[in-house]
């Protein structure tokens, strides 16, 4: 400890001797996720107003004040001022409803209800964390031992705030973790008596700028007189509005499959380890659905912040999984099923660029068709390899499927040449495609009149008139009968889907066909779909 801290720490010592009532009452800080904010809140602000007036100290919930990078992971805090007893039923009252557990099921086991903890963040200033903590962790213990509650200074920043610190407080009771909260509060007015802290110099909430500490615009409750009716929801000051929070752009969440056991390890004890997570984006854990899925296994969902930041999740997911005894090579990667298109690419180009510089395993899986004829919301990919592989073959998913956003839509329509009106003596691909735009192009040619163009090709190749409401038929070789038999089917959805009639057949010399029937447009969907799932099958 150098002198100057030693000498800190003995006016805080003498500070201490102070009866509580003594010392200066500081502003609560709370860091609170949306869904216990809303119950602070309560419907139209009914709650809030209930816990001013029971305590009668200041109670905001700041939310649009609050830096683009807290709202995107839709962070709030609350904040609480008043006098020492108005403060403490206040901070009660709010975590009352912060961990009100009403209208949930009941536990059936009893022992599982004493273990699960109830877990508070506060805000601090950056300059109390050395002095809560204390010299080789002594403060921290005591305080431990004394509030019945695991107290931990986060060591990491909190992204778009300057000089604060959170400290996690995990209990098993509201008494519990209520009286920690106050107690920490206590602590932070010794520091302020003994001069460490200044009032209201370091508890001023300032959004960072670019994550360097240094700060910008206030937007401390002190500002914030006019949100108090509102209970968080006054235009804030700060920032100048310059940043997007990334809505210029559709993000696409990550989602990882995993099995209950690796759920569990990922959250952590009390939350601890999903909790830094949540410094970088929006984490949830949740239950899968079941069906397709097995009711034991869990969805992990990253979004709400850069692609970056949430492949950074990523890969501190992976290399804590690594850790484990029964670590696995696998990661499963659940993709949305309309936009899966993306990741295909046309004739399934993208997927093999993606195993072909990452070396990675990747199996993709058909969507799930549901009791309703549906097709299940998401695709799953196994992917199989090292961290590194397993991490680029997601950047790379992810960067296919928003970049396709970007471009104006999550449809990727075949391109017109591999879907049956391909020139004439065009190649054929292993999936049989090209040979249908050879074949649809041979005997366009073979029927257009001279100069009818491509499109008179096309209308030639299908042995009947283009008059007829714009009806196409077009003929697609199959590797083989069964396959031709197989997509044709109502159990590939592929007819209804894309609004079209399918049959298989033979086309010229016997060759395996797929007759595609219906619109342009929809000839064009079919077709897409069909490569699709031809790839699926080889």
């Amino acid at each position: 400890m150098s002198v100057s801290e030693a000498a800190e720490e003995d006016v805080v010592a003498r500070a201490v001797e102070r009866t509580p009532e003594d010392l200066p009452s500081v502003p609560c800080h709370l860091f609170l996720p949306v869904v216990p904010a809303a119950r602070v809140i309560g419907k139209g602000g009914a709650s809030i107003r209930a816990i001013r007036e029971q305590s009668g100290a200041s109670v905001k919930v700041l939310q649009k004040e609050l830096p683009q990078d807290m709202q995107r992971r839709e962070d709030r805090v609350a904040v609480i001022e008043g006098d020492q007893g108005q403060v403490q039923e206040a901070i009660s009252a709010v975590l009352e409803r912060v961990f009100d557990r009403s209208g949930l099921p009941e536990a059936p086991d009893t022992r599982q209800v004493r273990e699960r903890a109830l877990i508070i963040e506060a805000l601090v200033p950056e300059k109390s964390g050395s002095h809560l903590i204390g010299q080789r962790g002594e403060r921290i213990r005591a305080l431990c031992e004394e509030t019945f509650c695991d107290i931990n200074v986060v060591k990491e920043p909190i992204t778009g705030l300057a000089d604060q610190k959170r400290v996690r407080i995990a209990g098993n009771s509201l008494a519990e973790v209520s009286g920690a909260v106050w107690r920490l509060q206590e602590v932070l007015g010794e520091l302020v008596a003994g001069g460490v802290l200044r009032l209201p110099d370091h508890f001023e909430l300032r959004e960072s700028l670019g994550g360097t500490g240094a700060a910008a615009t206030s937007f401390s409750s002190s500002m914030l007189g006019r949100a108090a009716a509102g209970g968080g929801g006054a235009t804030s000051s700060f920032g100048g509005g310059s940043r997007s929070g990334g809505s210029s752009q559709k993000e696409v969440p990550i989602r990882l499959l995993v099995g209950k056991e690796e759920a569990a390890w990922i959250v952590g004890k009390r939350g601890n380890k999903i909790s830094l997570l949540r410094d970088l984006a929006k984490v949830h854990m949740n239950d899968a659905d079941a069906p397709p899925f097995d009711p034991s296994e869990r969805l992990l969902e990253i979004s709400a912040a850069p692609l970056e930041s949430r492949l950074r999740v990523v890969q501190m997911v992976l290399e804590d999984l690594d850790l484990r005894q029964e670590a696995s090579d696998e990661l499963r990667l659940l993709v949305p099923t309309e936009q899966f298109g993306s990741v295909m690419g046309h004739r399934g180009e993208t997927i093999r660029g993606i195993i072909q510089s990452t070396k990675a395993q990747v199996q993709q899986h058909k969507a799930e068709v549901l009791k309703d004829g549906q097709e299940y919301r998401f695709r799953l990919v196994e992917i199989r390899g090292d961290q590194s592989q397993r991490l680029q073959v997601v950047k790379q998913i992810y960067d296919a499927l928003e970049n396709k956003n970007r471009d104006g839509g999550n449809f990727s329509g075949p391109d017109l040449a591999g879907a049956g009106y391909a020139a004439p003596g065009g190649n054929m691909s292993s999936l049989g495609l090209g040979l249908a735009g050879a074949l649809a192009g041979a005997q366009a040619a073979s029927a257009a009149p001279p100069g009818g163009g491509h499109l008179g090709a096309a209308a030639a190749a299908v042995g009947g008139s283009t008059a007829d409401l714009g009806q196409l038929t077009l003929q697609l070789a199959m590797p083989s009968e069964e396959v031709a038999r197989t997509l044709a089917g109502e159990s590939s959805g592929i007819a209804w889907r894309a609004g079209v009639k399918l049959a298989a057949g033979r086309g010229a010399g016997g060759l395996p066909v797929l007759k595609v029937s219906g619109t342009a447009v929809g000839n064009s969907v079919a077709c897409y779909l069909i490569q699709d799932r031809l790839f699926m099958m080889h």
